[in-house]
């Protein structure tokens, strides 16, 4: 889709567990807001990003 990302790890970084009060992955923050609590499809993906660019 060519979408830039990074994989991280939640014991790195305790402070993501606490402000986004997370139980279980996998979870996807899109610029440091969570998007999703599970493993989204494509579909879901291109419609989350539509709706970012229509608030723009």
């Amino acid at each position: 889709m060519g979408i830039g990302y990074q994989v991280d790890y939640l014991e790195d970084h305790p402070d993501l567990i606490t402000k986004h009060n997370i139980r279980h992955s996998p979870i996807i923050l899109i610029d440091g807001e969570l998007a999703f609590r599970h493993q989204p499809s494509e579909d879901e993906i291109k419609a989350y990003f539509h709706k970012l660019k229509t608030r723009h």
